[in-house]
């Protein structure tokens, strides 16, 4: 790496060239749309930006090599979901919620930023962009017992080079999906939201909400580590769906995600290797000699009847 490439890494964030080249995309596109330039202008400058895009991509690749693995924290126990769902201050609040949602709007708009991450594993960029008529346009399964809200938008949805273009879903049971109908129609109320495209989450504090709850506030990108590395423990030929669930690649996650879990597919690999290694026995010393031995015997013997 140059000293150019040094000083421009400590200034700024990965993926901010990538991000300023999609803005100038989005900037074309709708100067296109409102007829400021021409298609063949934007067909023209289109091309040089993904031409921009890729290369940086393909640099980017060969630059992060090194996967800087002692900066990765310990992840907490699968228990942790259902022990935040059953804690005291989450019941109560459910219960105190549905009673006066207006005295309990801002605390349970964290707490089901926390709740809407358990099991699904969703980006911050994920929460964003649910809008109202997401909620409203809820697809029942498993006999109204699950539901699952559409995400169209997100991080990798239409990011520049970004092989995931499918859109985020987030499944939640019929109690859950209750609660937050009454908070998409309390919040509708409060703030007077006639526009169904506004956004569902407006503020709130994720970690206030785990204080709460006597929990060491956790990141979404905690909950996507401990997603990937518990389903996986389960059940191995679980990682594409896993992927699949979460909006990026398999490799994706094996580099960034299933670090601990590397480590233990190693350790297995090595234990197997160490037994398949044993079972080739070598023959002990005094069987190695007395073969030795008769070898020697027998070719002097040769030598001498000639």
């Amino acid at each position: 790496m140059t000293q150019h490439d040094k000083r421009l890494t400590e200034h700024f964030k990965a993926g901010t060239l990538a991000r300023i080249l999609q803005t100038i995309l989005d900037f074309w596109e709708w100067a296109r749309t409102n007829r400021y330039i021409r298609r063949g202008q934007n067909n023209r400058v289109k091309m040089y930006i993904n031409g921009c895009a890729m290369a940086n991509k393909r640099d980017n690749a060969t630059r992060d090599t090194d996967r800087p693995v002692e900066k990765d924290p310990a992840l907490p126990g699968p228990e942790v979901f259902c022990q935040f769902q059953e804690s005291e201050y989450v019941t109560t609040l459910r219960q105190s919620f549905r009673e006066r949602p207006m005295l309990k709007l801002y605390d349970m708009c964290c707490s089901l930023l926390v709740l809407l991450s358990f099991y699904n594993g969703p980006r911050v960029s994920v929460f964003h962009n649910i809008r109202l008529k997401y909620v409203d346009r809820a697809q029942a399964e498993d006999d109204d017992e699950l539901w699952t809200i559409t995400v169209g938008r997100h991080k990798t949805s239409g990011h520049i080079g970004s092989k995931s273009k499918k859109a985020a879903t987030v499944t939640v049971n019929k109690e859950l999906y209750k609660d937050l109908l009454l908070y998409r129609k309390t919040i509708g109320t409060v703030y007077r939201l006639q526009d169904e495209t506004a956004s569902l989450f407006r503020t709130a504090s994720r970690a206030a909400c785990n204080t709460k709850a006597g929990m060491k506030a956790i990141n979404f990108t905690t909950l996507r580590k401990l997603t990937t590395v518990t389903g996986r423990e389960e059940d191995p030929d679980m990682a594409g769906d896993i992927a699949n669930l979460l909006c990026h690649q398999v490799t994706t996650a094996d580099k960034n995600y299933a670090v601990r879990l590397n480590r233990k597919q190693s350790v297995k690999t090595y234990k197997k290797l160490r037994a398949a290694f044993k079972k080739r026995r070598i023959p002990d010393t005094a069987t190695a000699a007395a073969a030795t031995t008769a070898t020697f015997c027998h070719r002097l013997r040769s030598v001498w009847d000639r």
